[in-house]
């Protein structure tokens, strides 16, 4: 690659790289009930937060030295193989690379 940089000055500009991330799903929860200063007879406010779910969803990210190119998450169940890597490459990361 360090050869192939040097013939070619604009050779690094057409990498793209990619990596995987499990991100974890949010789920809302009620906190408690806050006191905001109204009359007695007011129906309290509820405040909300949100804690992290046990699911988790796989967003292949690919990007090259201008910025992320296509996030794609994984269907639910899927496993990351060699298709389906080629599948993302060949029906959505070459189209999206082209359009830029």
């Amino acid at each position: 690659m360090l050869t192939r940089h040097h013939s070619d000055p604009h050779f690094l500009e057409n990498l793209v790289t990619m990596d995987d991330a499990w991100i974890p799903l949010f789920n809302p929860g009620k906190k408690g009930i806050q006191y905001n200063g109204k009359n007695s007879e007011s129906p309290p406010t509820k405040k909300f937060r949100f804690g992290a779910s046990a699911e988790k969803d796989l967003d292949s990210n690919y990007w090259d030295q201008k910025g992320v190119n296509l996030s794609c998450p994984l269907p639910k169940g899927m496993t990351i193989t060699g298709e389906c890597y080629r599948d993302v490459l060949k029906n959505q990361l070459l189209r999206t690379v082209a359009e830029k």
